[in-house]
């Protein structure tokens, strides 16, 4: 049997449309809510999210520059 979602799958909506109700500015709320949405995908790891999103947007967008992260020093 698939595993249905947990109420934590309705956060990023929440938190968009909360931002937007307060703040009036629709861009920057709809961020938020993926922002978090990528949060909750990547297992709460914050470099997780931003491979996420980075991979998302670089399919959307087209764009062929791979995201690199290291975590030593240069």
């Amino acid at each position: 049997m698939p595993e249905t979602g947990t109420w934590i799958s309705i956060l990023p909506p929440v938190i968009a449309i909360v931002l937007v109700i307060t703040t009036k500015k629709v861009l920057p709320s709809l961020g938020a809510g993926v922002l978090s949405a990528a949060l909750i995908v990547g297992g709460y790891n914050p470099i997780e999210m931003v491979k996420l999103t980075w991979e998302a947007f670089a399919a959307i967008f087209g764009w062929t520059v791979p995201l690199m992260v290291s975590m030593s020093p240069s």
